[in-house]
């Protein structure tokens, strides 16, 4: 190395006298890149291969079926890439999750380039890269811009919820001096105010929540509709919020929860480009052409649905347009932004197979659409059919484990009047301590998730210890009952629930249990 040359720079080879593209120059650069490379003839076979596979010599892979020795969750993915490449001679690219004997997840997304002679495919060369840490930043990134948004929507959220509770307040305090033949309406009144609180709670924390991606048939207008009603209460009066729907829109395939992230950064980036006022204007249509899109699994889309967000503010300055989707750019002055909004919802949309653009000229505003491929299914799961009248209890004795004093008296009473006997407890320890003093007589233990001492997992735990074949119903005030593991739907009822809901399932899960008892 020359004296006073930086490491790897300014030396004096003369590379003009190197053959650049001899076999051991390419042979160095193709194993020394991070990325999987391999070449697979037409039947899938490897040709050549730049790493080592598990237990396997790069000599014992060549020559052999590229499906004997990557993942089984690798194989159709690759089929159907092979498969696009091999019809149309362009390039082609697919993801794929991996998850080891250990239960650790891997990422990857691979691409598939074909090999011509004289116009025809005449192998595969194939790229795949390892996406976990990327994901992960992204999943923390997107995390972190979500709790941004949850900021902001905590004081709209606090001005409605001030208002329920006054309707509330005021109908109880009316309801006590009222004449027999007026309390009803009172009553009504404090029950639709208790629904709207519970459901706005609901969609907070939906939103809020961390959860990995889960793509299935989603209805896209119901989903705008109701994040809309969350993102008015960021609005200013002096801006217009308005939405159009097209009916004609099948569903799509996505997550609810991302898209609902997906439509707050929009609204909030069209609300910010309009200090002054303006109108933001938020439409869904069906697209039949125009973007070749995929599914993010890989498979052709049969149609797309397009959700645009425009504003009549001022405008993307045409230097800034091509950063505005990093992370971390902001235009915005410092403590006014973080810079995740636009590169989440990018994130988002490319996790979904879908495309992001935008068109904006200064002076006119902005448009942003999304495209999203439509499901193969239009099957969402649908509302409950009418429910019939729950069924009184027949004596049976029911353990409360409730933290709170005001929930565990009303839901003594509710069981109570529908003809249970309870044993409260106000601690999982307690709960464990009454359910063994009493362990014959009980037929269910409602348990907390969330309680002093022992939570309800803890405390379940050991009273299965205790008694095998006790029979559980767990509740909690979080909308993803703490997405507690080995927690079936049928196990859990989320608050706030009705008096009626409660006693149908106590009553079915010990119906359950006793059915499960004699079959045994």
């Amino acid at each position: 190395m020359s004296e006073g040359k930086p490491p790897g720079r300014g030396t004096d080879m003369d590379l003009s006298q190197h053959d650049l593209s001899s076999e051991s120059v390419v042979h160095s650069l193709v194993h020394s890149s991070p990325d999987n490379i391999m070449l697979l003839d037409l039947e899938h076979r490897v040709l050549f291969i730049n790493w080592t596979v598990p237990q396997l010599t790069v000599e014992d892979v060549t020559g052999s079926r590229v499906y004997e020795f990557v993942p089984d969750s690798h194989h159709q993915p690759m089929k159907d890439c092979f498969t696009r490449v091999l019809a149309s001679g362009q390039p082609d690219r697919y993801d794929t999750v991996s998850v080891t004997d250990d239960g650790s997840t891997f990422y990857w997304e691979s691409s598939v380039g074909p090999v011509l002679r004289d116009g025809e495919v005449v192998a595969y060369a194939v790229t795949s890269r390892d996406m976990t840490e990327r994901r992960a930043l992204e999943d923390r990134l997107r995390q972190a811009q979500k709790m941004e948004a949850v900021g902001q929507l905590a004081g709209g959220v606090a001005h409605d919820f001030n208002n329920l509770l006054l309707v509330m307040r005021a109908n109880a305090e009316l309801a006590r001096t009222a004449s027999p033949d007026k309390v009803d309406r009172f009553l009504e009144q404090i029950d639709q105010s208790a629904t709207r609180a519970a459901d706005l709670t609901r969609k907070l924390l939906t939103f809020s929540r961390r959860q990995h991606m889960k793509l299935e048939a989603t209805d896209l207008n119901a989903v705008v509709g109701e994040t809309l009603a969350m993102v008015r209460r960021l609005i200013p009066k002096s801006i217009e919020l308005r939405f159009e729907a097209d009916p004609s829109i099948e569903h799509v395939r996505a997550d609810a929860t991302h898209i609902n992230q997906v439509i707050v950064n929009l609204c909030l980036n069209g609300r910010d480009a309009m200090p002054d006022g303006g109108v933001l204007e938020v439409l869904t249509s069906r697209v039949e052409d125009g973007h070749k899109i995929q599914r993010a699994d890989g498979a052709a889309a049969r149609g797309h649905a397009c959700l645009s967000v425009s504003d009549n503010g001022d405008g993307i300055d045409p230097e800034v347009k091509p950063h505005i989707f990093e992370p971390f750019f902001t235009t915005k002055l410092p403590g006014h932004g973080t810079g995740l909004g636009l590169a989440t919802t990018y994130a988002i949309v490319q996790q979904h197979g879908g495309v992001l653009d935008v068109e904006s000229q200064p002076g006119v505003g902005a448009t942003f659409r999304v495209y999203l491929p439509l499901s193969e299914s239009a099957a969402v799961a649908a509302d409950p059919a009418t429910r019939e009248p729950a069924q009184r209890g027949r004596g049976e004795t029911i353990l409360v484990a409730e933290d709170e004093p005001m929930v565990r008296k009303t839901v003594t009473t509710i069981l109570e009047d529908g003809g249970y006997r309870v044993v409260v407890a106000d601690d999982g320890q307690q709960a464990v301590d009454r359910f063994e003093r009493s362990r014959d007589r009980i037929a269910l233990v409602l348990l907390d998730l969330v309680m002093p001492k022992l939570g309800g997992l803890e405390a379940w735990e050991r009273i299965r210890e205790l008694s095998p074949s006790a029979t559980v119903l767990f509740t909690s005030g979080y909308g993803d009952a703490e997405a507690a593991s080995g927690i079936s739907q049928a196990q859990r009822i989320d608050k706030p629930y009705q008096s009626d809901e409660l006693l149908r399932r106590i009553r079915a899960a010990i119906d359950t249990a006793a059915a499960s008892a004699d079959t045994a």
